[in-house]
């Protein structure tokens, strides 16, 4: 049916800052079939439209840099023209970022890290030995990185899959590991991969650390898939000894 009346206001837009990006999530504005993004630098306008033909309720703005305010509002669009403004919404986006996710893969909650969830396959390890943290910025705590989720020989991957993310959105990962049961290096290698793309070859934590029960972190930038997920493969190369992970981030 041909629409006889432009969309009511689009209502509730909120804006989320992140690094050198912003998302946006509003109400749905009644007969919108879809919407018009738009921004400023000056509170109050003037705005331009930066994205159109939006047909759901939520946006990434990407040409964004971070220190800068930016002001925001969104309208619904239909065959009869175009709707009202929002409400403003107003984000300074910045580097900092915020912990989604810390997951303690193989052990129980230590504090920030919540207990291993989110898994399919592998089991779990772990050892009293002292791990040295030095060379990590930002390094778990050290019981993160004495217990760890493990493939094996029979079943050589495993994954985490981390929901409730923003479609399309980046962010960023960083996986936390500590080489505790192989003392050659060679002896374990494996791939990882993110959302089906290959991010570690033929990683061998000891070589990339340099001694046992030394941690180290692997960081990416990635993009949630459509449907806002953070999907970590795992897959063992060498016969013996599978993949590993101790600790996950997902930060935003």
């Amino acid at each position: 049916m041909k629409c006889r009346k432009p969309p009511l206001l689009a209502t509730n837009l909120t804006a989320t800052g992140g690094n050198n990006q912003v998302t946006l999530s509003w109400t749905a504005a009644s007969g919108a079939l879809s919407y018009n993004l738009k921004r400023s630098t000056v509170t109050g306008g003037p705005y331009a439209t930066i994205q159109s033909g939006i047909t759901i309720t939520s946006a990434v703005d990407n040409q964004v840099t971070n220190g800068t305010t930016y002001y925001y509002v969104v309208s619904g669009v239909n065959g009869a023209g175009e709707g009202p403004d929002s409400n403003q919404a107003s984000v300074t986006p910045s580097a900092t970022l915020v912990p989604v996710y810390q997951v303690n893969a193989g052990g129980a909650a230590v504090s920030p890290y919540q207990p291993d969830a989110f898994f399919n396959g592998g089991h779990t390890a772990s050892t009293a030995s002292s791990i040295d943290t030095s060379a990590v910025t930002n390094p778990a705590p050290a019981a993160v990185y004495q217990t760890w989720r493990e493939s094996s020989k029979k079943a050589p991957t495993f994954s985490y899959t981390f929901p409730g993310l923003t479609p399309g959105a980046s962010y960023t990962v960083r996986l936390h590991f500590a080489e505790n049961s192989v003392s050659r290096i060679g002896a374990r290698r494996f791939n990882v991969s993110i959302n089906g793309t290959q991010v570690l070859s033929n990683f061998d934590v000891l070589a990339t650390a340099g001694a046992e029960h030394k941690a180290i972190v692997q960081t990416f930038t990635v993009n949630a898939n459509g449907s806002g997920q953070m999907a970590i493969g795992f897959s063992g190369v060498t016969a013996n000894n599978g993949a590993i992970v101790n600790g996950i981030e997902v930060l935003h």
